[in-house]
């Protein structure tokens, strides 16, 4: 069963990749998303197995490994909405940082909005009766909070990083003096 799941797992992060590169058209975006749903995932992984005590079994592995698609959601609004921007800036610094800012303000709200409805529907399972239930609560929960919160402060802060920029740059006016 391991090594199903690490090809599943393999499989499912590569389509990410791709789709990433589909919306918005840029590898270093792709990439910018693909880590951050790594991320994400290895959270996840970490909190089941070391703080929850969780063995993993077929539930966990299927929640891995379906969960690579809804986690990259979150981050490819973020993602898509800087690779439209049409900001620019002196520096890449600045473009990178107002190309983020109007990103997060576009789709914050709307990723917030619709985490805190996941959020608030699926907290009625951890009430159920039935274990799988519980866990599958616990485990869409999990994954909700995780892709919000890696999708608009971790991604932001990579895109401030090393996002890319349009490449049009003001020419400094002691140059165009000269």
């Amino acid at each position: 069963i391991k090594n199903s799941t690490i090809l599943s797992m393999v499989i499912s992060v590569l389509c990410a990749f791709l789709g990433a590169l589909v919306f918005t058209m840029h590898p270093i975006l792709s990439g910018a998303v693909t880590s951050t749903v790594l991320c994400i995932l290895s959270c996840q992984l970490f909190t089941m197995v070391n703080i929850l005590g969780w063995s993993i079994g077929p539930i966990e592995v299927i929640a891995l490994i379906v969960f690579v698609g809804y986690s990259v959601t979150y981050c490819m609004h973020v993602a898509h909405s800087y690779a439209v921007s049409t900001l620019s800036g002196a520096s890449k610094e600045e473009e990178r940082w107002r190309r983020t800012e109007e990103a997060i303000q576009s789709m914050g709200g709307a990723i917030f909005g619709s985490a805190l409805t996941t959020a608030v529907s699926c907290f009625l399972l951890l009430f159920c009766t039935i274990r799988i239930f519980v866990q599958f609560g616990v485990v869409i929960l999990m994954i909700t909070v995780l892709s919000c919160v890696f999708a608009l402060v971790f991604l932001p802060a990579v895109l401030m990083t090393v996002g890319p920029c349009r490449g049009k740059r003001e020419e400094n006016p002691t140059q165009q003096a000269a």
